[in-house]
C-alpha cells in the first residue's frame, strides 16, 4: 500500500467561493389575516431571474389588508409594479396601485423586507397580488480566517 503524504491546513491562505444555481430562488410573500397573525404564500417572481417579469398570488379572503415581501436568500429583488386587483365574476376588475416605479425600481437587498397596506374589498371578489419585477443572486466572497468551527472540525481521513 502507498502513502499519502498529508499536510496541515493553511488556514491563512484558503478562501472559498460560492456561487450557485438560481433555480425557483426568490422573495416571499405573507399577508396578515383577520386574526392578526400572518400567513406565508410562498415565492412570486420566481420564474423572473435577471429580467423582469409579471407574477400574480391569489389573496385569501380573510387577509386583513397588509402584505409583506421578503428577500429571505443571498439575492437582490427590484420591483417595477405592485398591485391588488379586485377581480368580480361580472363585472372589471378595479385594482389598488401600491407601487409604480417603472424607473427606479424598489430594491430588497438581501434580509430585507418591505409592507404594504391596502383597502379591503366589499365582498364578493377576488383578492389578487399582481407583481411586476425580477431577482438576481449575489455570489460570495468568503475568506475562513482563524478561528473557524468548519475549518476546526475538519479531519482528513
Amino acid at each position: 500500500m502507498e502513502k499519502t503524504q498529508i499536510r496541515a491546513l493553511d488556514r491563512l491562505n484558503l478562501v472559498y467561493l460560492n456561487e450557485w444555481l438560481m433555480a425557483g430562488s426568490c422573495p416571499y410573500v405573507k399577508v396578515k389575516i383577520n386574526n392578526g397573525s400572518w400567513k406565508e404564500l410562498g415565492t412570486v417572481l420566481d420564474k423572473c431571474p435577471n429580467e423582469a417579469g409579471w407574477d400574480e398570488v391569489v389573496l385569501p379572503r380573510n387577509w386583513a389588508g397588509k402584505l409583506r415581501i421578503e428577500e429571505r436568500k443571498l439575492e437582490i429583488t427590484y420591483l417595477h409594479h405592485i398591485r391588488i386587483e379586485y377581480r368580480y365574476l361580472d363585472k372589471k376588475p378595479r385594482y389598488i396601485a401600491l407601487l409604480d416605479r417603472k424607473i427606479n425600481p424598489l430594491r430588497l437587498s438581501p434580509g430585507s423586507a418591505v409592507e404594504f397596506l391596502a383597502p379591503l374589498a366589499s365582498g364578493g371578489e377576488t383578492p389578487v397580488l399582481v407583481l411586476n419585477g425580477f431577482f438576481v443572486g449575489v455570489p460570495q466572497l468568503h475568506s475562513l480566517d482563524p478561528p473557524n468551527d468548519k475549518i476546526d472540525n475538519f479531519r482528513l481521513k
